[in-house]
């Protein structure tokens, strides 16, 4: 809950930044709850579309790495959920 409240405070904010850095760190964090926590985050409106749009690359990196190294089909999952929240425009490179 509290990772939900710091990334859709960021994202109001418009701080792209440090919310670029949150979700990147938070995605390659070795522990899986940790990788959960952050993509539900990001799945359960903690960003407008527009803000969630300028990260598609790096969920979509996550998904990638995910899906190559196995073992967490449920982050892959919560991952394109996310994805599917997207403008198909967003998607248009991947």
């Amino acid at each position: 809950m509290a990772l939900e409240t710091i990334v859709c405070k960021l994202g109001k904010l418009e701080a792209r930044v440090l919310l670029t850095g949150v979700i990147t760190e938070t995605l390659g964090h070795p522990h899986k709850a940790v990788r959960h926590t952050a993509l539900k985050a990001l799945l359960n409106n903690a960003l407008d579309q527009n803000s969630l749009g300028q990260h598609t690359d790096t969920i979509s990196r996550f998904i990638l790495d995910a899906g190559v190294q196995g073992g967490d089909g449920w982050a892959c999952f919560l991952g394109l959920g996310v994805m599917c929240k997207l403008e198909p425009a967003a998607l248009s490179e991947f």
